[in-house]
């Protein structure tokens, strides 16, 4: 994971005027423990690995990743301690005994499971407005993987709010 999000901040880092700024210092492994226990859930192998490296993004970002932000592990807290205590009648699609809120937009997550067993677990996106559905990634490694894959090859570009988004050929099918 460390090689992906090198690769990734270097190329916000000289591709965009300031958004690498925007990642986080790296977490300790001690901070991480200290969230899984707090939520009594064991995170991933890739994404205690991601959190190694980067401990989310500056709430004052608007979500490096097609708009959705990657939640400091205080913040993986506090969404999951939120969705626990709104979802305790109806835990619907968001499941707080194995559900890890990692990225956030506008109020809607996407999550992986926790893994007991350090196998790597997908990344759902949950909505409020809808029924959960898996990204297309296998896993948050794979997640960020793609992204760094995609941003490499210029399919995205910094907008002139300062944020990333899809090359227009991208949005219509390269035409």
């Amino acid at each position: 994971m460390e090689q992906v999000w090198t690769r990734l901040r270097a190329w916000l880092v000289g591709n965009t005027s300031e958004l690498g700024a925007l990642l986080n210092p790296p977490a300790t492994h001690a901070q991480i423990e200290h969230a899984e226990a707090a939520m009594g859930l064991r995170f991933p192998p890739s994404l205690r690995l991601s959190y190694l490296c980067h401990d989310g993004e500056s709430p004052d970002s608007a979500g490096l990743f097609e708009l959705w932000r990657f939640l400091h592990l205080d913040e993986v807290v506090e969404w999951w301690n939120e969705l626990r205590d709104c979802r305790t009648g109806d835990p619907g699609d968001f499941d707080t005994t194995s559900c890890i809120p990692v990225l956030w937009s506008e109020g809607d997550v996407c999550y992986v499971r926790t893994s007991p067993s350090d196998a790597e677990t997908p990344l759902i996106a949950w909505s409020h407005d809808g029924p959960a559905e898996q990204l297309g990634a296998d896993s948050f490694g794979a997640f960020i993987t793609q992204f760094a894959d995609a941003v490499e090859r210029a399919e995205y570009v910094e907008d002139e709010d300062g944020m990333l988004a899809l090359q227009r050929a991208q949005l219509v099918g390269g035409r």
